[in-house]
């Protein structure tokens, strides 16, 4: 089954995407998405998605023809806010993950406030793509998230 992996730009969503994927992490910055894309079993999307809701309806239907949705923000992102509530766009299971936990030394406690109000329930997932942590944890979550 495919996941859907959903987040804004530079929240990590291709390389984490890569990670789960068991490929090579890319050596050099990734361009943004501009489409989705299949990397393995994971759908990744184009984080300028969230930015306008005229494409809320491709990431609905796109997730219809996945097993879950996993929403994404980055530990060093200050800046961005889902829409409150976003979760519900989605018939799919939605789970959370914070990414890019090995970039700072914040409180995370941020980041995991602005996934609880985009209606993500249940764990949120703390990963970083680069050193593996929590990955097998995560990729756990989402096969029970499909379940």
């Amino acid at each position: 089954m495919n996941f859907l992996i959903v987040g804004p730009g530079n929240s990590g969503k291709t390389t984490l995407c890569h990670a789960l994927a068991g490929l090579p992490l890319p050596e050099e910055p990734i361009p943004a998405t501009q489409g989705m894309k299949g990397i393995g079993r994971y759908i990744d999307t184009p984080g300028a998605y969230i930015d306008r809701p005229a494409f809320y309806q491709n990431l609905s239907v796109c997730a219809q023809q996945a097993g879950a949705v996993l929403l994404t923000v980055a530990a060093d992102q200050e800046d961005f806010f889902y829409p409150e509530g976003f979760a519900s766009l989605f018939i799919r299971p939605v789970i959370g993950a914070v990414t890019k936990v090995d970039l700072t030394e914040r409180d995370l406690r941020f980041a995991v406030h602005k996934l609880i109000a985009t209606g993500v329930k249940g764990r949120i997932y703390h990963v970083s793509a680069w050193t593996g942590y929590g990955l097998e944890a995560l990729l756990q979550g989402m096969e029970h998230a499909y379940r």
